[in-house]
This record gives structure tokens, C-alpha cells and sequence, in this order.
């Protein structure tokens, strides 16, 4: 949910998209606990949503202050390996400009100390 909300898909649609309710999705999240049917309707969400640039960039400004990242971030990461951690694109996404995104990055977007814009290529 969280690599969908970096793009900007917004919990109703990641409800409608997987097939369930967004009252059920909201309580998971709050409770931070998944029950298998609402695994299953993030996922559906996931395949259907992961390519496509959402319209909300409220909740892509939220989710990426929190230290989100979009799925892309992982591309060509080792994602088995434990200390593997995702990518950070700079601007227009160039692969050049990329760079480990670590714990202090996560301080720092949490704190709102650290750019926030992470453009992901359409």
C-alpha cells in the first residue's frame, strides 16, 4: 500500500482496484494487521496499480514525508538480500541519478528535512 500511495493512488482506489472495502483497509492499516482476504486484495490492487502514476499528489506528498518509495525504487535491487534497500530516483527518474536510500534518508523524510519528489516515469 505503501509503494502505491507514493505514486499516488489513494486508499479508495487501492480498495476499489483489489476488489474490497476501504473501511476494512483503513482498520488493517490503523491495526497493522493484515488479515489473508485483505492481503489478497492489496495484491490484486498492487498488479493493476504498480505501473500507473496515481492522481492524488496529497497522498503521494504524505506517503513520500514518511519515507515511502514507489515499487520502482526496488527495480534491479537484490530484494532476498537483508541489507538490500531501494533506490532513490532524482529528477525525471534518471537511473544516474539514483542512490541507496538509507536510515538516515528515512530520518530525514520523516522529519521533513529532506526533498520529498521522487518523480516516477509514466
Amino acid at each position: 500500500m505503501a509503494a502505491l500511495a507514493a505514486v499516488g493512488h489513494p486508499m479508495t482506489d487501492i480498495a476499489a482496484a483489489g476488489g474490497g472495502k476501504v473501511t476494512a483497509l483503513q482498520k488493517a492499516r490503523r491495526l497493522g494487521s493484515f488479515s489473508p482476504d485483505m492481503v489478497r486484495v492489496v495484491a490484486r490492487a498492487y498488479e493493476l496499480l504498480e505501473d500507473r502514476p496515481g492522481w492524488d499528489t496529497r497522498v503521494a506528498n504524505v506517503a513520500r514525508r514518511r519515507g515511502c518509495v514507489p515499487s520502482r525504487a526496488w527495480a534491479g535491487v537484490d530484494i532476498d538480500d537483508p541489507e538490500a534497500v531501494p533506490l532513490v530516483f532524482g529528477p525525471a527518474g534518471r537511473p544516474r541519478d539514483a542512490r541507496p536510500f538509507t536510515s538516515p534518508d528515512y530520518y530525514r523524510a520523516m522529519t521533513g528535512t529532506y526533498p520529498t519528489r521522487w518523480d516516477v516515469a509514466a
